[in-house]
């Protein structure tokens, strides 16, 4: 393509001739026209190289996901409300392309709201599930680590601290091994309380 381009320039400057009997002003107005005519047969063979290009379609099998739902009587400035001591219950739906045999890793994380602060990541997991909606309740046991930096929200003053849980989920083609693209699901922010009533024997206090 770009041979073309130079035999078009040389097709140009062949008529020298005429541009000779022409006056100063006519000659920089035809230089002129020549740039801009080349700056667009470059623009145009550059976005035909760029159409030209395959790209395959990024495999994604899994939707997006709906924020999840905490279940809970609890609620504090219109905000749910859990015990630092109970498990957190959500319902999540998650929707997955018909016709998909995969594989899905997820990585689950405890997030700080309010006051913000660094996810604490505490595990991840391995699930086959099937094609289609599926909408389920899951109950989510506040984990070691998330459960002390709450304690520590707590001695230090903080007074119903917000937290959400979020999970990563990459899908993996069994039968060609393709990764696809990962998807985030999160529950709604909760508030966290220290209800004496709820605390578990082993504890104190």
């Amino acid at each position: 393509m770009s041979s073309k381009l130079e035999q078009m320039v040389e097709d140009i400057t062949d008529i020298d001739p005429i541009i000779k009997k022409t006056s100063k002003g006519a000659k920089v107005l035809y230089f002129l026209a020549i740039a801009v005519f080349i700056a667009t047969v470059s623009t145009f063979i550059l976005v035909w190289n760029i159409r030209d290009t395959s790209v395959s379609e990024v495999y994604s099998p899994l939707a997006e996901y709906p924020v999840q739902d905490v279940i809970t009587n609890r609620r504090i400035d219109g905000i749910d409300a859990v015990s630092l001591w109970e498990p957190v219950e959500v319902s999540g739906t998650k929707c997955i392309d018909p016709g998909q045999n995969i594989e899905i890793t997820a990585i689950v994380s405890w997030q700080p709201i309010s006051p913000r602060g660094n996810a604490i990541e505490v595990g991840t997991g391995i699930r086959r599930p099937e094609a289609g909606c599926t909408t389920e309740r899951f109950e989510n046991v506040i984990p070691l680590e998330v459960r002390l930096a709450l304690i520590e929200q707590f001695n230090s003053g903080i007074v119903n601290p917000t937290w959400s849980i979020i999970g990563r989920e990459t899908p993996v083609n069994i039968d060609t091994g393709e990764i696809g693209t990962s998807k985030i699901w999160y529950t709604e922010n909760f508030i966290v309380i220290n209800d004496p009533a709820t605390i578990p024997a082993g504890w104190g206090g």
